[in-house]
C-alpha cells in the first residue's frame, strides 16, 4: 500500500495551534481523506516551542495543506511512501 506523508514543523503560534485543533476536530467528527499520524511539541526556549505534525493520506493533499497552513510560516515536507517487497 502506498501513501503520502506530509510533515509540518515550525514555531508554535496561536494560529498554528488553532489550525491543529481544527484538523483534530475534523478527524474526530467525520471521515476526512487524511489521518493525523502524530504531533508533538519540543521546547527550544523558555516560552517558545516547535510543533511537528505528521499527516498521512492516500491521495496527494499537499497543495490543500500548503494553502491551509500558508499563514503559519511552517516548513513542509512531502514524501510518497510505497511498500516494496
Amino acid at each position: 500500500m502506498s501513501f503520502f506523508e506530509i510533515t509540518f514543523s515550525g514555531i508554535l503560534t496561536p494560529e498554528y495551534e488553532e489550525k491543529t485543533k481544527e484538523l483534530l476536530k475534523l478527524v474526530y467528527e467525520g471521515y476526512p481523506p487524511f489521518s493525523i499520524h502524530k504531533f508533538w511539541d519540543e521546547s527550544i526556549y523558555d516560552e517558545k516551542k516547535i510543533r511537528t505534525l505528521i499527516i498521512y493520506s492516500n491521495i496527494n493533499m499537499s497543495d490543500y495543506f500548503y494553502r491551509y497552513f500558508s499563514d503559519c510560516k511552517l516548513q513542509m515536507r512531502v514524501y510518497y511512501k510505497q511498500l516494496i517487497i
